[in-house]
């Protein structure tokens, strides 16, 4: 409804949508938990069957600034970090985020059906960018995000 009432009444308006955040601030987002849990269980179990694009808040921020800097035409905009055609399943981030920490986790993926999803969230919400020129790949966001955290 936000959005649909900011398309009849706003004259100018940047609607961003972004998806799966994660960041340097904020008590929660999904690498921070995968991590948390991975430290103190020594396994995990990610779902495999729910797929999107990563975004660094830091890339989003950068982009949104230089989006509004360059005087870019008003509308709606996607951004996330780079993902291959079709995203990266919550397994695929997790797996990586484990990777790069250098974790040694033993790590199963499993269907949505497995878990205990608190809110419902779709199997696929992958944003397509048509826009703007892609930000950096999520991997190399996520290593940085990693680095100083």
């Amino acid at each position: 409804m936000g959005e649909k009432l900011l398309q009849q009444e706003g004259e100018m308006y940047y609607l961003i949508r972004s998806a799966w955040m994660f960041g340097e601030f904020g008590q929660k987002n999904f690498i921070k938990s995968i991590l948390t849990k991975a430290a103190k269980d020594g396994s995990l179990k990610v779902v495999n069957d729910k797929f999107g694009c990563p975004t660094y808040a830091k890339d989003l921020a950068s982009r949104t600034r230089k989006l509004v800097d360059d005087l870019k035409p008003c509308g709606i905009y996607h951004i996330t970090n780079a993902t291959p055609k079709g995203g990266i399943s919550w397994y695929d981030l997790a797996k990586k985020a484990i990777e790069l920490k250098g974790l040694k986790v033993k790590i199963t993926s499993v269907a949505s059906e497995q878990t205990l999803d608190i809110a419902p969230r779709p199997k696929y919400s992958v944003l397509i960018n048509t826009k703007l020129e892609p930000l950096r790949s999520w991997e190399e966001a996520l290593a940085e995000y990693l680095a100083i955290n």
